[in-house]
């Protein structure tokens, strides 16, 4: 089971841990026998056990931990479209630790109308789950009932470039605290000169927030821009949730005097068991498959959130520093010199291409309902038209989603 803030357990409610300092040998060794203890009972089942393997630090650590502790290791990759540089080194480690590895190839043809199928088995709509929707599928098909996964790595050793990017930016908003409103904004704009309208309005939106390390930190995360909302009829205040349009029961209690910290534990409260864990739940029970998450296990949670930023990622260290150090065995140079992949999928291609009727169709669904005003949906759709190749695609994306969802 995952460790929630409200889950009731026979010691009381679980609570994120106070962060407390001990030597970094100490921790390394605790973070090696705790999370092999974790694979090892995650390990336990009455039907044969595989790996989502990948080229990432996260999973290669679970599968090298698994094969450790003994018996028939299975490892699956999925490559799309002939690869992305991860199926090589995946095969490579999957000789290593001497797992049975299978790698299946899949193509758009197949893979772009299981984007449909993943949404409609959504009860509520969400745009995250996607990869691991088609991963799983795949899986299943092969014969895979129940998988470990990395999941979960990213957020508690530090492996998102929010880490870096949140305190820096929360530290020039505040050296430019005393400069009127519309000076940071213009200010944010001549920045922001020659990128693409995405990156524009969110400098923009990052200048006249308040400044503080939890507001930066949901302007970096949040889709649409101030503007979009309010086209699309939010306004500055909507019932039940903060400025930042988040539940305040979801957000945790922050020390911005450790902003690395911060961060991690807003990945963590937020984007993790708001999104990432419900949809990669959904995502594998769709196609009966059983995921477990071994970093997530309780006693993992109770170490790594205890963790101070200043040790969790040092000054000009790469992310994810603990993690190199303490599997250093295991991480061969060719996996830590590699940049972050990532299983990526080519969406905006594929909503102008062979999506693009469904996704108007669902466009249409939400403009009759009502739900937010049909000349923000047009605007979010035609800023994607303008720039496909940047994150705009994610922005109307979300708002297919809700309308696939509706239609239902």
């Amino acid at each position: 089971e995952v460790a929630s803030p409200e889950r009731e357990t026979a010691q009381g409610s679980w609570r994120i841990p106070e962060t407390r300092p001990r030597s970094r040998s100490e921790l390394e060794a605790e973070i090696r026998s705790t999370l092999q203890a974790e694979v090892e009972k995650h390990l336990i089942s009455d039907l044969p056990v595989g790996v989502f393997l990948s080229s990432g630090l996260d999973s290669t650590v679970i599968a090298a931990l698994a094969a450790r502790a003994g018996g028939h290791l299975r490892a699956f990759t999925v490559s799309f479209d002939g690869g992305d540089g991860e199926e090589g080194l995946a095969r490579e480690t999957a000789k290593i630790i001497g797992a049975d590895h299978r790698v299946v190839q899949l193509g758009e043809r197949e893979v772009a109308p299981w984007s449909l199928a993943w949404l409609d088995h959504m009860d509520q709509p969400s745009i995250d789950g996607l990869n691991t929707y088609i991963v799983s599928r795949a899986a299943r098909d092969a014969g895979m009932v129940v998988a470990l996964s990395g999941l979960g790595g990213d957020e508690l050793f530090g492996g998102y470039p929010s880490f870096r990017e949140v305190p820096h930016l929360g530290s020039r908003l505040a050296l430019a605290a005393g400069l009127p409103g519309p000076l940071r904004r213009l200010a944010a704009r001549i920045a922001a000169t020659g990128r693409h309208t995405v990156a524009t309005e969110k400098a923009r939106d990052l200048a006249g927030s308040d400044g503080t390390l939890r507001s930066v930190y949901f302007h970096r995360k949040r889709l649409m821009s101030n503007r979009q909302m309010h086209a699309l009829g939010f306004g500055q205040s909507v019932d039940h949730l903060t400025p930042d349009y988040i539940s305040p029961a979801a957000v945790p209690a922050i020390d911005p005097d450790d902003p690395i910290a911060a961060v991690q534990r807003l990945e963590f409260s937020t984007f993790m068991r708001s999104m990432l864990l419900r949809d990669s739940d959904v995502a594998t029970m769709a196609v009966s498959l059983e995921l477990r998450v071994p970093m997530l296990s309780r006693p993992m949670l109770d170490l790594m959130l205890s963790v101070p930023g200043a040790t969790l990622l040092p000054d000009r260290g790469p992310l994810k520093h603990l993690a190199r150090q303490a599997f250093g065995d295991i991480l061969r140079p060719t996996l830590l010199e590699q940049p972050k992949l990532g299983f990526n999928l080519p969406m905006a291609d594929w909503m102008i291409g062979p999506l693009r009727d469904d996704c108007l169709g669902a466009l249409e669904t939400l403009r009759e309902t009502g739900v937010v005003h049909p000349a923000g949906i047009d605007a979010v759709w035609r800023s994607f038209l303008a720039e496909p190749e940047t994150p705009a695609w994610a922005r109307a994306w979300a708002l297919v989603a809700l309308g696939r969802f509706l239609q239902r």
